[in-house]
């Protein structure tokens, strides 16, 4: 019995050790925008918050990532207009997808040479033209 009270902690001490790794490598918490504990608890309980969001959808998808490849793709594509579950399945029919239904929009338009499709890396944009 003693054994197994034992094994359950070092398990326990394990799953918090990975959980504040993940949590410390993925979501700065170095700086907090507010100097009041309330706004450093917030920050904290978002963070948390994010990660366990993230942990579910990686568990909901088929297609293997890395925990960190995730947080990086949905952090750059916060703000896009894109069905993240398929996005995450499978990126590349995505953006082909992205880029088919950008050439219908300007099929019609003034400069119908301006077709592309945007998206962003460090805060670089890139435009593929088509």
């Amino acid at each position: 019995m003693h054994k197994s009270v034992l094994d359950m902690r070092i398990a326990l001490w394990k799953a918090f050790h990975k959980f504040f790794k993940q949590l410390k490598q993925n979501f700065p918490l170095k700086y907090f925008p507010g100097d009041n504990e309330n706004a450093i608890e917030i920050q904290i309980w978002s963070a948390m918050l994010a990660n366990l969001l993230i942990t579910l959808k990686k568990s909901k998808i088929s297609r293997k990532w890395a925990f960190s490849n995730m947080v990086s793709i949905i952090r750059q594509q916060l703000m896009s207009y894109i069905n993240i579950f398929s996005f995450l399945e499978d990126p590349e029919g995505s953006w082909r997808k992205i880029i088919s239904e950008d050439r219908a929009e300007y099929q019609n338009s003034l400069f119908p040479e301006m077709q592309r499709a945007y998206f962003q890396k460090d805060k670089i944009v890139y435009l593929i033209i088509k």
